[in-house]
């Protein structure tokens, strides 16, 4: 399966490439990996062409084309897959989000009141949004500026000497 540079013809990568039965058939894109040993890992071209099946003078106009066509470079990498730009989201809660960070509570407080409200949504949504709206993060509260919530309650303190050790019946063998 050689390829003459000859046989370049149609300009989109498009070339006839001999087959074992003596026809021809058209190939339309050259094999990336050929060109990616030769670009990218500095293979020698000959080696390149003769693994890959090209004739080396077909392998340099491949690569000629490559270097100086954009369309066929741009052609060659696929573009990268863009996912949505919003987020429903954020979208259904951003007004009362905003209007809660202008009341100075924090995106945990916020969470709190807007799960409370039916709304589900992260830590980390809220704290993009808020950088979308331009607000900048709370300075750190002391306790008594937090709003008041329900805490956990203190436990008396374990004290080893009062335990007593004789008392807890013994398990059977």
């Amino acid at each position: 399966m050689l390829v003459s540079p000859k046989d370049f013809g149609n300009g989109v990568f498009g070339f006839r490439v001999a087959d074992r039965s003596g026809g021809a058939r058209v190939q339309r894109t050259p094999h990336p990996s050929a060109l990616r040993a030769y670009l990218v890992d500095e293979e020698p071209s000959a080696d390149v062409a003769r693994r890959f099946g090209y004739s080396p003078g077909a392998f340099r106009v491949l690569c000629h084309q490559f270097r100086h066509d954009p369309q066929k470079r741009a052609s060659f990498f696929r573009r990268p897959q863009r996912g949505p730009q919003s987020s429903p989201a954020r979208d259904r809660v951003r007004d009362l989000a905003i209007a809660m960070r202008k009341r100075n509570l924090s995106v945990y407080d916020m969470q709190r009141e807007l799960a409370a409200a039916g709304h589900s949504i992260s830590i980390n949504s809220l704290t993009v949004l808020l950088r979308e709206e331009g607000f900048a993060r709370l300075p750190r509260r002391a306790d008594d500026e937090r709003p008041v919530t329900v805490k956990a309650e203190i436990a008396a303190v374990a004290d080893v000497r009062r335990l007593d050790c004789l008392s807890v019946p013994s398990a059977p063998l």
